[in-house]
C-alpha cells in the first residue's frame, strides 16, 4: 500500500483522537514523505555502452575492426591467415591473392623422375564407382613404378619384387592439355591432373581385356574370353585404374 495513503488514514485515526495536528505532522508525515521522496530519486541502473555508444546495445567489433550487430556479416580469415584478405587456394594448391597465376589444375610439363605412390581400380570398367585401395595396400609392397621425363621423351622402370622381374622402356613422351592426357608412344593416361602443382598428380589409366598365359604374356591373337580359356589360357576383363605419382626426392 502506498506510504502516503498509509500516512493520511494514520492521521485521520489520529484525529479522531484529538491530537495536535502539527504534532502529527512533524512526528509522522514529515518523515515517511521524505522516505517516499527518496525512494523515487533512487537512480536506474546504468547499462554499458556499446562499440556505436549505444548504452545497452548489442553492437560488437568484428575481427576486421567493424562495429554492428549484425554477426553474419563478420569477416572471415582467408587461406593465408589474413582476417577480411582476397587470398585464395587455386586447383594446384598455391594460396594466393594473385588470380593471374591461378593453376586451373591441366598439366602443361611433367619434366622430372616420378614414382607411383597409389593406384587402384575403379569398381567399374568405365572409370566410376568406388576404389579399391586395399590393392595398393598389398601390392604396393612388391611393385614399383618409375617414370623420368625429359624433354619429349621418357624412361619407364617397372620393377616386381615378387615375381623378381624388373621391365625398362624408353619413348617419346606427349601431353594432351586439350584433353588432359598423356601418352608414352601409344599407351596413353586419361584425366590428368595436378594434385599439387609440381609436386603430385593423377590420371587414370584404362586397360583392354586382354588374354595372358601363365608367364603373363599378352596373346592378341585371342579377343574373347571363351576363346581365351577354351585354349587354357587367362583372361582378363577391361579395367580402370587411378594412379597418384609423386615427385622423386
Amino acid at each position: 500500500m502506498d506510504l502516503l495513503y498509509i500516512a493520511y488514514i494514520h492521521i485521520w485515526l489520529l484525529d479522531l483522537v484529538d491530537l495536535d495536528k502539527e504534532i502529527i505532522m512533524k512526528k509522522y508525515l514529515l518523515p515517511i514523505m521524505f522516505i517516499a521522496f527518496w525512494s523515487c530519486e533512487e537512480e536506474a541502473e546504468v547499462l554499458p555502452e556499446d562499440c556505436l555508444g549505444v548504452e545497452g546495445g548489442t553492437a560488437l567489433v568484428d575481427s576486421c575492426g567493424v562495429c554492428d550487430s549484425d554477426s553474419t556479416n563478420d569477416c572471415l580469415q582467408d587461406c593465408a591467415g589474413v582476417w577480411g584478405g582476397n587470398s585464395v587456394v587455386d586447383d594446384c594448391g598455391i594460396c594466393d591473392s594473385d588470380s593471374t597465376n591461378d593453376c586451373d589444375g591441366l598439366v602443361t610439363n611433367l619434366d622430372g623422375a616420378w614414382i607411383v605412390t597409389f593406384k587402384g581400380p575403379f569398381e567399374n570398367p568405365d572409370c566410376s564407382g568406388d576404389i579399391d585401395t586395399m590393392f595398393w595396400h598389398y601390392a604396393g609392397a612388391s611393385l614399383t613404378y618409375d617414370l623420368t621425363v625429359s624433354n619429349g621423351t621418357y624412361t619407364w622402370s617397372e620393377t616386381n619384387t615378387w615375381s623378381n622381374e624388373d621391365t625398362t622402356y624408353s619413348g617419346n613422351f606427349t601431353i594432351n592439355t586439350e584433353s588432359g592426357s598423356i601418352c608414352l608412344d601409344d599407351d596413353c593416361f586419361e584425366n590428368v591432373e595436378w594434385l599439387t602443382a609440381g609436386e603430385k598428380w593423377s590420371c587414370t589409366k584404362l586397360n583392354a581385356a586382354k588374354c595372358n598365359n601363365d608367364e603373363d604374356d599378352t596373346l592378341p591373337e585371342y579377343t574373347t574370353e571363351n576363346d581365351c580359356e577354351n585354349a587354357g589360357h587367362n583372361w582378363d576383363d577391361e579395367t580402370c585404374d587411378q594412379i597418384i605419382w609423386g615427385l622423386q626426392q
